[in-house]
């Protein structure tokens, strides 16, 4: 029972210290953040990722890298926030390096890297990774919509992907019909958003 109740306590302590790490780093006190990082006796992966994610959001790639290549054990989780990271501060080059490095990889890894390849007007490669994908989703089309819609004589590309999507949900609607707008295209905007099942205030 004693083991019982020390285990319980450890693995609850590491829980909270989690969400203290997250708070500081949302906070903008990341040195707060790895001082409670380092004063923790067991760290599990997630202390690990919410260290990894605290410096990349607050402009602190680097010391991201640097951590992530320190960790013990990462996971899928892991391997996406250094992929964000990169994407987040428009290093795509070593974000492909880590996604071709990543021994798992889901939807999330991929997406991150179309959205900073659309931010950038890159179609020809977003397009290329998202072909490349196993299994995109709803994230995926949407991005690629929102970055087709964005680059000049890409409306097109854009509606006729949006209308190939297996699903849509308000984001991807919201996107096309802003997009629509953008390029001059009210009429079709409107035939967009009358064909939305709910309309939300953003659409409105």
């Amino acid at each position: 029972f004693f083991v019982l109740a020390t285990l319980f306590s450890s693995t609850r302590d590491v829980y909270h210290a989690n969400l203290d790490i997250v708070a500081l780093s949302r906070a903008g006190k990341v040195d707060a953040a790895r001082k409670l990082f380092d004063e923790m006796a067991t760290k599990d992966v997630v202390t690990w990722n919410s260290m990894l994610s605290a410096y990349w959001q607050n402009g602190l790639l680097q010391r991201s890298k640097a951590l992530f290549h320190s960790m013990p054990l990462r996971n899928v989780v892991s391997w996406n926030s250094i992929i964000a990271a990169c994407v987040q501060n428009d290093n795509l080059q070593d974000a492909f390096r880590y996604l071709a490095a990543a021994p798992e990889k889901n939807a999330a890894s991929y997406n991150a890297i179309i959205s900073g390849l659309a931010r950038c007007g890159r179609m020809k490669d977003a397009q290329r990774l998202f072909e490349a994908m196993p299994c995109p989703n709803v994230v995926s089309y949407t991005a690629m919509v929102d970055g087709y819609a964005r680059v000049e004589g890409g409306i097109g590309r854009a509606r006729a992907l949006f209308e190939a999507m297996p699903r849509r949900n308000a984001v991807s609607r919201v996107v096309m019909i802003n997009g629509l707008v953008e390029n001059g295209l009210c009429e079709e905007s409107w035939d967009v958003f009358v064909r939305m099942p709910q309309k939300n205030d953003v659409a409105r």
